[in-house]
């Protein structure tokens, strides 16, 4: 990450300046380790949050940051804005000698749009059912993506259950574990009209329960408290 301004924070009081808070690592990651945001506002001073394009419809209403930045890979923040302090959001629970006794854990900690909720119901949730979302494989560019994805005809088995209603949470259709066609599965492919997660979160606030494997779907889950 090339940053153009200020010094590491070490966790101290900031009053009168600004944090730079960025994304390191993956969409889960941030969804995970968002809810340490509004800790850093008791602290003082103002704070700027970058996150990935793909996120920012769905955390601009986050409570977390008095500044959002769309991020773009390789930016210099410094020809952008000045800010006095910066740290990566995954440092946080170091800063914060984070253990499972003061782990931040008030969810839902993200909320769907409801305009957007209200459009998703229109698409899905006319008919009864028990409604469920499924997401079968991760990045193919991962490391252990052999350990996380699997084959999508893992699921056929479960195609005559009586009573549920099967939906596609799965935006890109990776050719190594979409061994089979999705439209034979499910009841509609969602994931053709998803633009970002703003829209999954509104999905799965229409569905009963979501099925994931290691995505930032299935953290978006637990940020939204979805089962």
């Amino acid at each position: 990450r090339n940053i153009g301004t200020g010094s590491v924070w070490d966790g101290s009081l900031f009053i009168g300046k600004t944090l730079f808070v960025y994304e390191e690592q993956g969409i889960g990651d941030t969804l995970q380790f968002i809810r340490y945001l509004p800790l850093l506002q008791k602290l003082g001073g103002s704070v700027i949050f970058e996150a990935t394009p793909a996120l920012i419809r769905l955390i601009e209403s986050f409570s977390g940051y008095d500044r959002l930045w769309a991020g773009i890979r390789n930016r210099n923040t410094g020809t952008i804005d000045r800010f006095d302090l910066h740290i990566p959001l995954m440092s946080l629970p170091r800063i914060f000698n984070t253990t499972l006794g003061n782990m931040p854990v008030d969810i839902p900690y993200l909320k769907a749009d409801p305009h957007l909720t209200r459009v998703w119901e229109n698409r899905i949730a006319k008919k009864k059912g028990f409604k469920i979302g499924i997401v079968w494989a991760g990045n193919p560019k991962h490391t252990r993506d052999a350990a996380r994805s699997i084959r999508l005809s893992t699921f056929l088995n479960l195609k005559g259950m009586k009573g549920i209603r099967w939906f596609n949470l799965q935006k890109e259709k990776y050719e190594k574990w979409t061994n089979t066609d999705p439209d034979e599965f499910f009841e509609k492919d969602l994931g053709k009209e998803i633009s970002d997660f703003a829209d999954t979160a509104a999905i799965m606030e229409n569905l009963d329960l979501v099925i994931s494997v290691d995505t930032a779907v299935a953290h978006l889950a637990g940020a939204l408290g979805k089962e």
